[in-house]
């Protein structure tokens, strides 16, 4: 299990936010592209802000990884603080099935690429997710704790109002709000 400790940074200007971490020290550590399915029921077998469920295919330099993941949510207060409960799988179609079997039948498939950099304890990913699950483009922040998450928010200069708790279905939804526009 592993803590995790983020916020999004929406509506700025990723390339000068690359420049501000490498400035500030940051290694840049790789890329990936990624294959998200977040996996959830009709039956509603708990309620969305305990958490969810989510299959995590990943390619890195041509080969593929499997992670079935539970993010529980402890906390949005300022920061999401979640707690990650992973394995990795061999036959993620199987997984899949099974959870089908299991009454799952919602599958919400996304794919982004993601390019990552660390800083002491700090993760920055700089994520852009494919056209119809969020076309813009935004930087992910971990840290080990909320005080040292805004410290180095504070470092690079980041604007209060540009900071978000969300997640990315949160956004998504959000966006489609806005799609969807009322008839006069």
């Amino acid at each position: 299990m592993e803590r995790e400790i983020e916020v999004k940074i929406l509506g700025e200007d990723m390339d000068l936010l690359k420049e501000k971490v490498k400035k500030l020290g940051g290694s840049f550590i790789g890329q990936e592209d990624q294959v998200n399915i977040n996996i959830s029921s009709s039956k509603k077998f708990w309620p969305e802000d305990r958490g969810y469920l989510r299959l995590r295919k990943s390619k890195k330099a041509g080969d593929w990884t499997y992670e079935f993941t539970f993010k529980e949510q402890v906390n949005r207060e300022g920061a999401r603080d979640n707690l990650e409960h992973t394995t990795h799988v061999d036959d993620p179609d199987a997984l899949l099935e099974l959870l089908r079997c299991a009454g799952f039948d919602q599958f919400d498939e996304g794919r982004k690429h993601r390019e990552s950099y660390t800083y002491g304890d700090f993760r920055f990913d700089f994520d852009q997710w494919d056209e119809g699950t969020y076309p813009d483009p935004f930087l992910e922040v971990e840290a080990p704790s909320k005080e040292a998450l805004y410290d180095v928010l504070e470092k690079l200069d980041i604007p209060k109002e540009a900071i978000s708790t969300k997640s990315i279905a949160d956004l998504k939804k959000e966006r489609k709000k806005r799609e969807i526009k009322p008839r006069s």
